[in-house]
């Protein structure tokens, strides 16, 4: 019998083919997935950029809007005199992105290659491109969970517009969820001049998350006073799949971030994957192609975008000379909140993670 029998093994010359192929179907168990379902590319925008490093653009919407007393006398013309005349020009400045390089490597032997009896190249070409998409979205989700990143007028827990400390503990009465949905937005709507429509916005959190906000008195109330509620419990409508949650909440489409991440060493026994966003936090966003900056610049109301140098280049190679094959995914790319104003950072909204606990 092949030595991988009932164990993990790495794949070499004698371990990657069955004896008797037939008799279990050339079963192949893999929890990859096609990198094209990640969530991220729903709440963040993409941008190819020619320069590792560069600049973008960030202008100051102020003066669009500027308008400093109710009767107008800044722009009053009366009839023979000159125009109004004043510098009341938009402020703008420099930011930078700096893409980093990081290449994904795998190698088999010509042996393993050639007597296996599966796709041993596809299945490892395909856990290479799922390790670089949950890599990209480690990197991207850690940026927006970094307070700093945020305007502080951008960040909030639920006691600060509600009578409870989290969305988990709402009810019919509190409406905690409504009302963090509804703070978020008004703030982002004044930062951003009204720019920003309703419309534009996705709400982004974890499962965890998600089927914990679901249990909520809120949510449940709301439910069971639906003539369609027998159809929300069967799942027929809204969808299990948003972990008994409404496709949109309160107007906003749900983006569930569900993205696992493993982080134990190859032989360790214990197991150790985990959600890549953290329980208890959700964000506001503007998504990808909602509010783009206008051709040839401007500002751009997306609140985050990831700079690509290049992305996700898969290449392969048979080395002759130490006969094995080299495969390696490249990807070279840096997350930016390119415009934080357009954004909200919903905290402690389950009371595992509730800042009563702090």
């Amino acid at each position: 019998m092949p030595s991988a029998v009932g164990t993990y093994v790495m794949p070499g010359a004698y371990n990657t083919y069955v004896p008797n192929p037939d008799a279990t179907g050339n079963l192949i168990i893999t929890f990859s997935r096609n990198p094209a379902s990640f969530p991220l590319p729903n709440y963040v925008q993409y941008r190819n950029v020619s320069k590792s490093t560069g600049l973008y653009l960030r202008i100051d919407p102020d003066e669009a809007a500027r308008i400093l007393d109710a009767d107008l006398k800044d722009y009053v013309w009366p009839d023979g005199a000159d125009a109004p005349k004043k510098a009341m020009t938009a402020e703008f400045r420099y930011e930078q992105y700096r893409a980093e390089r990081y290449a994904y490597p795998m190698q088999l032997g010509n042996l393993a290659r050639e007597e296996a009896d599966w796709d041993i190249e596809g299945v490892h070409k395909m856990f290479n491109a799922q390790k670089a998409m949950t890599a990209r979205t480690v990197k991207t989700v850690g940026m927006l969970e970094t307070v700093a990143k945020w305007d502080s007028s951008h960040v909030a827990w639920p006691q600060e517009y509600s009578d409870v400390y989290s969305w988990e503990a709402s009810t019919s009465t509190e409406l905690a969820i409504r009302k963090g949905i509804q703070h978020a937005w008004l703030q982002i709507q004044k930062s951003t001049f009204s720019h920003v429509k309703y419309s534009d916005l996705v709400l982004v959190m974890s499962p965890v998350t998600a089927a914990k906000i679901a249990t909520s008195q809120e949510i449940v109330e709301y439910v069971k006073q639906q003539p369609s509620a027998p159809a929300m419990i069967e799942g027929s409508k809204w969808g299990m799949d948003l972990m008994a949650m409404p496709s949109k909440l309160f107007g906003l489409p749900i983006v569930l971030e569900d993205t696992v991440k493993a982080t134990n060493a190859r032989g360790q026994s214990t197991d150790a994957r985990s959600f890549v966003m953290s329980e208890g936090n959700a964000f506001v966003m503007a998504r990808p192609g909602s509010v783009e900056a206008v051709a040839g610049g401007g500002p751009s109301f997306c609140t985050a975008t990831i700079f690509f140098k290049e992305e996700m280049t898969v290449e392969s190679k048979v080395d002759v000379d130490q006969r094995r094959w080299d495969h390696r995914v490249v990807d070279h790319f840096d997350p930016v909140m390119t415009a934080p104003v357009s954004g909200f950072f919903l905290r402690g909204l389950t009371e595992a993670t509730d800042s009563s606990s702090d």
